[in-house]
């Protein structure tokens, strides 16, 4: 979900998730704070801007985060990606071994119950089971 917006001079700023993006103003075009969007940053480092025909829910639309490891704490299931708190609680239940690292790259599935909250990972929607998964 789009939590801010800047839209001054030639390029825009968008938070998605705690995460700030540069697009260009076209990439910007009819997207508003709380639309349900899908951001995509490539190996050239060009930002895309998807805005999804779905209606965001918090706590039941599902979200992902992909990026570096800030911080652990094992003892609370919980890790920091990107300024953005990850509960990888659930996830312990399917793979008690998982032991995440700083510096490891982390792509994260769940939901989020509150916008700019912490994100709830490997929980269940729609009947699928989604994960928490380390990339080295």
């Amino acid at each position: 979900m789009v939590e801010q917006l800047a839209t001054s001079g030639p390029t825009n700023v968008v938070v998605v998730l705690g995460q700030e993006f540069a697009l260009n103003g076209s990439a910007v075009g009819e997207i508003r704070v709380g639309d349900y969007v899908l951001v995509t940053v490539d190996t050239a480092d060009v930002t895309t801007l998807q805005n999804l025909t779905e209606r965001y829910i918090a706590g039941v639309s599902p979200v992902a985060l992909m990026g570096v490891v800030a911080q652990v704490n094992t003892g609370t299931a919980r890790l920091v990606v990107g300024g953005v708190s990850v509960d990888y609680s659930s996830q312990l239940t399917l793979n008690p071994g998982l032991l995440p690292t700083p510096g490891a790259v982390f792509e994260a599935v769940g939901t989020q119950p509150q916008p700019g909250g912490e994100i709830l990972a490997g929980l269940q929607y729609d009947g699928a089971v989604v994960t928490l998964s380390s990339r080295p």
